[in-house]
C-alpha cells in the first residue's frame, strides 16, 4: 500500500471539498445558537492501515481534532476540524487541514434512536440509544472512484460524560457485494469542554492564577 494511496484516503476521510463546493451548507442569516446545548471536543486520532489482515500503526496519519457540537431538540449541528502536524505528512500539496460537516435528525422508536444523516462526505443513516451515549453510523461516500480502496465509513461512538470523555472509532472500508474489506481506522480520544464563567483571570503573567 503507497503512502500517496493513504494519505489520499484520509484526505476524502476529513472532508475534501473542491474550492467550489463549500463544506458548510451557505446561509445568508448568522445562526441564531440560543436554542442549542453547545459541546466542544477536544481531542487525538490515531491511525492504522489495514494491511495482511490486521490493523497496523501509521503514526504518520495520526491528527489532532476538535468538534463544535450543538445540540436542538430532535437534531445535532456539528463541525469537525482535523490537523495533520506529523513531520512525513508529505503528500504533494495536499492540505494538512481539514474540515468535516454532520447534520444529525432524530426519530426515536421503540428500540431507541433512528438517525438520519447529512454530512459533507455523503449521506448517511445509524442508531442511537435515548441518552445518547452509544452510537453507531454508517456514510455512504459520494463522489468516489469505484476503483478507490473504500466506498463507505463507521463511526462508533462511546460518550462518556460523567468522566468528561467521547471515545470514537472511525472506520473506512469498501462493501462489495454484501462483504466488508477492511481499509483504515481511527481511534479517537477528545474531552468535553462547556461555556463557563470565571471568578477571576485564569492566567497571570508567568504561571496561573492560585500558582
Amino acid at each position: 500500500m503507497s503512502r500517496i494511496t493513504f494519505f489520499a484516503a484520509l484526505v476524502v476521510l476529513m472532508g475534501c471539498q473542491s474550492t467550489k463546493t463549500p463544506t458548510l451548507p451557505l446561509i445568508t442569516e448568522l445562526p441564531d445558537h440560543s436554542e442549542a446545548y453547545t459541546i466542544i471536543w477536544l481531542g487525538t486520532g490515531t491511525a492504522y492501515l489495514y494491511e495482511s489482515g490486521e490493523y497496523v500503526r501509521m503514526e504518520s496519519g495520526d491528527y489532532e481534532f476538535q468538534v463544535t457540537q450543538r445540540r436542538y431538540p430532535n437534531r445535532w449541528i456539528s463541525v469537525k476540524d482535523g490537523h495533520w502536524r506529523h513531520p512525513d505528512y508529505d503528500f504533494g500539496n495536499l492540505p494538512r487541514d481539514r474540515t468535516m460537516y454532520f447534520e444529525l435528525a432524530f426519530t426515536p422508536d421503540q428500540q431507541g434512536v433512528e438517525v438520519d444523516m447529512r454530512t459533507s462526505m455523503g449521506p448517511g443513516s445509524g442508531r442511537s440509544d435515548r441518552q445518547f451515549r452509544a452510537q453507531v453510523f454508517e456514510i455512504e461516500m459520494a463522489d468516489i472512484s469505484k476503483f478507490a480502496p473504500y466506498n463507505r465509513m463507521r463511526i462508533t461512538q462511546q460518550y462518556l460524560y460523567e468522566s468528561g470523555r467521547l471515545e470514537e472509532t472511525v472506520e473506512l472500508y469498501k462493501l462489495v457485494d454484501g462483504v466488508e474489506h477492511p481499509y483504515l481506522k481511527m481511534e479517537e480520544r477528545a474531552d468535553i469542554y462547556r461555556p463557563t464563567t470565571l471568578d477571576q483571570a485564569p492566567t497571570v503573567m508567568g504561571g496561573y492564577s492560585g500558582q
